[in-house]
């Protein structure tokens, strides 16, 4: 989903949300008070730009990514997860430099959808996995390091 369909659903849910839920809710009284721009084209992607530091970082992570999958070989969901990471990392670093600010922001959509789903999915025996926490570490750290692409958002694209 692109920034500004995302901005568009928050817009509609606020919007139908009776006035008195919406003051009771904390959730909505952030949203509306943090919400970032309602579409790509504002001033906040506009100041998009990477630079080489935030290429060095995605570099740093790709293998810091590969020594904890390597440790994680005993079992393969994890194995597998940390895997679809550093493919996304590897993806994300290779295209970084020719995309648009629409194109870079589109193309951690499935990170957005991992930092959803993945602690639910991965924790559903309970949190005594350590190693699953480990693995949704990795994958908020790596939603860390791309806040500084990103910085002007304040960590609203994850």
């Amino acid at each position: 989903r692109s920034w500004a369909s995302l901005q568009h659903g928050l817009t509609t849910t606020l919007n139908s949300m009776h006035p008195v839920w919406k003051q009771e809710s904390g959730l909505a009284r952030a949203l509306e008070a943090d919400r970032a721009p309602a579409s790509a084209n504002s001033p906040v992607m506009a100041e998009f730009q990477f630079h080489e530091e935030d290429l060095a970082s995605l570099d740093q992570i790709i293998p810091a990514l590969q020594s904890v999958q390597e440790r994680l070989g005993h079992n393969q969901e994890h194995y597998v997860r940390i895997g679809e990471l550093i493919e996304l990392v590897r993806h994300f670093r290779r295209i970084l430099p020719t995309q648009s600010p629409e194109q870079a922001f589109e193309c951690i959509q499935p990170l957005r959808r991992w930092l959803f789903w993945l602690p639910p999915a991965m924790l559903r025996g309970g949190s005594g996995d350590v190693d699953a926490l480990a693995v949704i570490a990795q994958f908020y750290g790596v939603g860390v390091a791309l806040d500084g692409i990103f910085p002007n958002m304040g960590g609203a694209y994850l």
